[in-house]
């Protein structure tokens, strides 16, 4: 028997909000959904935790521009 999956799909402006929500600071979005284009959004945010400080909590000042140090 399969298991339903729990997390549902999102769009790129809702996993760019997301990202915003959990304290990123996006000052291109065009640009980070043209990223998320060619990067899986888990992927990504598995580039992002040493920027973490808690699960899904980013370090105030974390841009999304800061991705070029980690990928």
């Amino acid at each position: 028997m399969t298991t339903p999956y729990g997390k549902g799909w999102l769009s790129f402006e809702d996993q760019i909000r997301m990202l915003e929500l959990r304290g990123i600071e996006i000052d291109n979005p065009q640009g980070a959904r043209d990223f998320f284009r060619h990067v899986n959004y888990y992927r990504f945010n598995s580039y992002c935790q040493p920027f973490e400080t808690a699960r899904h909590s980013y370090a105030p000042g974390t841009t999304f521009s800061d991705r070029k140090s980690v990928v």
